[in-house]
């Protein structure tokens, strides 16, 4: 695995927030991220608040490869950076890429 030169904090946030988008944009990605968070449409503004949500919403990307794959074409990033930016944002047991 190539491993993602390290990015800022703010970086990955960025990161995150267009991975929202990117899911909010799908409605079978948004059905499956709201199914396994257990959140509700109308409480993800609230949700994003928290501590830990947006390394969480990396976190749905890169369970799945595929999704991964789609969201880091579609942002115009390598796979490897949307993975530094979940590191940064303090995920936990992060896949290889590749």
């Amino acid at each position: 695995m190539i491993r993602a030169r390290r990015i800022s904090r703010d970086r990955a946030e960025e990161i995150a927030v267009m991975a929202l988008g990117h899911i909010a944009s799908r409605p079978d990605l948004l059905g499956r991220y709201l199914d396994l968070t257990g959140l509700r449409p109308d409480g993800l503004r609230q949700a994003a608040s928290e501590p830990g949500f947006l390394a969480g919403t990396l976190t749905f990307l890169l369970a799945h490869e595929p999704d991964l794959f789609d969201f880091a074409e579609a942002a115009e990033l390598h796979p490897e950076e949307v993975v530094e930016a979940a590191r940064q944002l303090g995920a936990k047991e992060l896949p290889q890429v590749g």
